[in-house]
């Protein structure tokens, strides 16, 4: 496995187990809000990394390219609902919708992690 590659699946771990902790805690209280950040975080930094050192690398060929840019669309779906969530937790809501979205961030999330590394990174891992 490419270190870049091994480097994502850890964050994958971090960034699941930062956000299960704020829902375990609850997502209105101080430390869940330092959690869902600390998640955010990381989830930019992630993101970051993929969009500088993954996809373009796996653009160059017509096969990955396809590929990438599926789950690059997908991202950015899921990146808004993300972004709801933490702009509803700056902005103080802490109503039950908020808990609702969370868990929704949550469950997306981990079908998301699930296919990039059933099928995205093993494509980027060909190339390498």
């Amino acid at each position: 496995m490419s270190p870049l590659i091994n480097t994502f699946k850890i964050h994958h771990i971090e960034i699941l187990s930062l956000l299960d902790k704020a829902q375990k805690i609850g997502p209105h209280s101080d430390e869940g809000k330092k959690l869902l950040f600390k998640g955010k975080n990381l989830i930019i930094s992630h993101l970051g990394r993929e969009d500088k050192e993954l996809y373009p690398k796996m653009n160059k060929y017509e096969k990955t390219k396809i590929i990438s840019d599926r789950f690059s669309t997908e991202m950015k779906d899921l990146s808004k609902i993300a972004l709801d969530l933490f702009n509803r937790v700056e902005s103080g809501d802490d109503g039950l919708e908020t808990a609702k979205l969370l868990g929704k961030v949550i469950a997306n999330l981990k079908i998301r992690i699930r296919n990039e590394e059933k099928y995205l990174y093993p494509e980027y891992e060909k190339l390498v």
